[in-house]
């Protein structure tokens, strides 16, 4: 029987119950290696012990390459980082769940900004359709999302506490993102409301996650900043500014106007980073690493329209 959720007390955090399986149980099941990752020839295992084709064929390290010419990184002896045991174990309990393609640490600690205090991402890739209530069988304490909870992009995961350690660990489509790099090889992205983003998250930004992200197990692609998006996504970012601009002008509301200024320096701050050929996982230091960090000073200047638009080197758009 699979675990369900309890709502969380006043003040507390949802717990889960009635785990026929504990996450101990699961790692001893997938026999970790005491080196800080996964054992790559037993990260699946057949019915018997005996490592499957599955686990073979994963043990085998290193990037191979599609006909497409996208790279493909396996995970294996030697790949990947060295990761606190309690995570260890994590990240093969949740490789071992049904319909999971892969599992990868991301976020802050797979790029080297992290701070001493900084949580640990874990991107959970699954093909076809996957049961929250396999995470919630763990029996770690904390919240897990329905899939689609979150957004269309980051569409949900959990937030779990791992021996006093925070841990994320964020659901993501496979079959969904395979679809949008082909659309980013060709210069094709929607942008869509995603909570967490002021600006919209483009639908290449789960790609540049597997470009960034360092696998733990399983097998993703490893695409690199497509010529075409690098050629479509300047363009269609800084009109979005200019726009936005353009309805600051037209704001007499103090708040309504900040917003578009904020969206404006964001947009911008995308269109020359894809310029630059660099991904966006968030807009978490998207305005420093464009450069445009003198903009947040403007924002409650009595001429700001005017003064960031000069900063950005976007004219508002004139709608007559």
């Amino acid at each position: 029987m699979l675990s369900t959720s309890s709502p969380a007390p006043a003040g507390g955090e949802p717990s889960t119950r009635n785990a026929p399986r504990t996450l101990a149980t699961c790692c001893a099941e997938l026999a970790i290696s005491r080196c800080g990752g996964l054992s790559p020839t037993r990260s699946r295992v057949s019915t018997y012990g005996t490592p499957s084709a599955e686990a073979r064929r994963r043990a085998r390290s290193g990037t191979s390459t599609r006909r497409d010419g996208t790279a493909v990184t396996h995970s294996g002896a030697g790949v990947g980082p060295s990761l606190p045991a309690p995570i260890a174990r994590l990240a093969g309990a949740l490789a071992a769940l049904p319909g999971v393609a892969a599992v990868v640490l991301g976020g802050s600690r797979a790029d080297g900004t992290e701070r001493p205090d900084s949580d640990w991402d874990l991107g959970l890739y699954y093909r076809g359709t996957f049961e929250p209530d396999h995470v919630r069988g763990l029996g770690l304490p904390g919240y897990v999302s329905a899939v689609g909870e979150w957004g269309p992009i980051v569409n949900g995961g959990a937030w779990l506490t791992v021996d006093d350690t925070p841990v994320d660990v964020l659901y993501r489509d496979l079959d969904v993102i395979e679809r949008w790099h082909d659309d980013a090889r060709h210069g094709r992205f929607d942008i869509l409301a995603q909570n967490g983003y002021l600006a919209g998250a483009p639908t290449y930004l789960p790609v540049g996650e597997l470009a960034i992200a360092q696998p733990l197990g399983g097998e993703l692609p490893r695409p690199g900043f497509p010529d075409a998006l690098a050629a479509a996504a300047p363009e269609r970012w800084n009109a979005r500014a200019s726009l936005a601009l353009m309805f600051a002008e037209l704001h007499a509301d103090a708040v309504a106007r900040t917003g578009q200024l904020a969206n404006a320096i964001l947009c911008a701050g995308h269109a020359r980073l894809a310029k630059r050929r660099e991904w966006v996982l968030n807009e978490k230091r998207l305005v420093e690493r464009a450069g445009l960090q003198e903009t947040a000073a403007l924002l409650g200047a009595p001429d700001a329209v005017q003064r960031i638009s000069a900063a950005l080197g976007i004219e508002p758009l004139s709608a007559r």
